[in-house]
């Protein structure tokens, strides 16, 4: 298996990069999917995405620049007001947060009044607001308990979705919440889940 470092090539360019950082008062903040040259000779801190927004809110520097996709640097913004939240490239999106949009929630508002909408943080800005509350993929039970609603709609990752449904099939059966959820995903995780290798009945591995 081969592994991709940084190469000498990049080196004039990190260099560069780290005194410029340094000078301006910067902070480089990188998800876990940045290649070698970001994720280990630029960034301060690295992460996944809550990991990210979670430092975002604690970083001593007046210049955020945040090496992800656009939700991330959204959330770093909504958590730094005050500061400057820079993204290298604008077009970087992710097709989860991009499978729905705000009219798409008050659309479904519409559908089912009266039912509260719980949003995984992985969406944008805009869905955000439309939302009654967000969770994260560790705490997206906890958090739609916390509502003691009868119903709810759970947005947009439809599999994270199917996980809450499953932890709430006996309480279903005892009268508990039910959940209606958007028909979202990742292309990443898709193809993760396509090459994942499966155990076949007679204990082999399969594809």
């Amino acid at each position: 298996m081969s592994v991709t470092t940084v190469t000498s090539d990049s080196a004039p360019y990190i260099a560069a990069i780290n005194a410029m950082k340094r000078a301006r008062g910067v902070a480089i903040l990188a998800h876990n999917y940045q290649a070698p040259e970001i994720f280990h000779g630029v960034a301060d801190i690295t992460g996944d995405s809550l990991a990210l927004a979670q430092a975002a809110a604690e970083v001593d520097a007046d210049i955020i620049v945040l090496c992800g996709v656009h939700f991330m640097a959204e959330t770093a913004k909504l958590l730094n007001p005050e500061k400057v939240v820079l993204i290298p490239d604008a077009r970087a999106g992710c097709s989860l947060a991009e499978s729905i949009t705000a009219a798409d929630v008050r659309l479904l508002r519409e559908r089912h009044p009266g039912v509260p909408v719980v949003t995984y943080v992985n969406t944008s800005a805009a869905v955000k607001a439309e939302s009654d509350i967000c969770c994260t993929s560790a705490n997206a039970v906890e958090v739609v308990e916390s509502l003691g609603a009868d119903r709810v709609l759970f947005l947009p990752d439809e599999y994270l979705g199917k996980y809450v449904a499953g932890s709430h099939r006996a309480s279903r059966d005892r009268g508990g919440p039910r959940d209606h959820r958007w028909s979202g995903f990742t292309i990443v995780g898709l193809q993760a889940a396509a090459l994942k290798p499966r155990i076949n009945p007679g204990g082999r591995l399969g594809p």
